[in-house]
C-alpha cells in the first residue's frame, strides 16, 4: 500500500496529484502523489478526496471529500452534495469551508483564493471565488441557462465548458 505523505513535505511541482479507489474499491477515493518520472505513489494525508488543488506554496490543499461530479443530479440537495474542504499540512488542521446545501466542487487554487463551482444561488453551476477560510464568496460567472462544467485553472485563467463550447475566464 501507499504511505502517508510527511506533513512537512509540500507539493513541489515534480509530482502528479491523482485520486484512486484502489485501497477501498467500494468506498470513496483517496488522493495520492506520484513522481512524474515514476515510482511508488504516496497517499496525501487526508482520509479521502476527489477533486483537489494545492495552494501555490504547497502547504494547503482545497478538495472535495465526495466524488460525484459526474452525476447528473441537477439541483441535488442531500448527503452526497459536495463541499470544499481545506487541509493545512503545517498545522494538521482540516476544515469544511463551504456549507451550502447544494453542490460546491472543482476547487482550484488561484493566488490567495479558491475558485470553485457552485449552484448556490439559482440552481445553475457557476464559478465562484472565496478565501481559503470560506469568506468573501464572489460570483465570477452569471449563466442561468446551462451549467459551467469541467473547469481547469492555469496561468491565471480558467477554461471551462458552457453550452457545448469551451470558454476562458481571465482571473486578473
Amino acid at each position: 500500500g501507499a504511505t502517508l505523505i510527511d506533513p512537512e513535505l509540500d507539493y513541489d511541482g515534480r509530482r502528479i496529484l491523482f485520486r484512486s479507489s484502489r485501497e477501498h474499491p467500494l468506498g470513496q477515493p483517496q488522493l495520492f502523489l506520484v513522481d512524474r518520472e515514476g515510482g511508488l505513489p504516496e497517499q496525501v494525508a487526508v482520509d479521502r478526496g476527489a477533486l483537489a488543488s494545492f495552494s501555490p506554496d504547497g502547504r494547503r490543499l482545497a478538495y472535495n471529500r465526495i466524488a460525484r461530479e459526474g452525476a447528473t443530479w441537477k439541483r441535488y440537495r442531500g448527503g452526497m452534495a459536495q463541499d470544499v474542504w481545506v487541509a493545512d499540512f503545517a498545522s494538521g488542521a482540516i476544515a469544511k469551508v463551504t456549507d451550502d446545501e447544494g453542490t460546491d466542487n472543482y476547487p482550484m487554487w488561484w493566488q490567495d483564493r479558491i475558485v470553485f463551482l457552485s449552484d448556490r444561488e439559482d440552481g445553475t453551476l457557476n464559478l465562484y471565488a472565496m478565501t481559503p477560510e470560506g469568506a468573501d464568496v464572489t460570483r465570477l460567472t452569471n449563466y442561468r441557462d446551462y451549467d459551467v462544467k469541467s473547469p481547469g485553472c492555469g496561468a491565471g485563467r480558467i477554461v471551462y465548458q458552457h453550452a457545448g463550447s469551451l470558454r476562458v475566464l481571465d482571473l486578473a
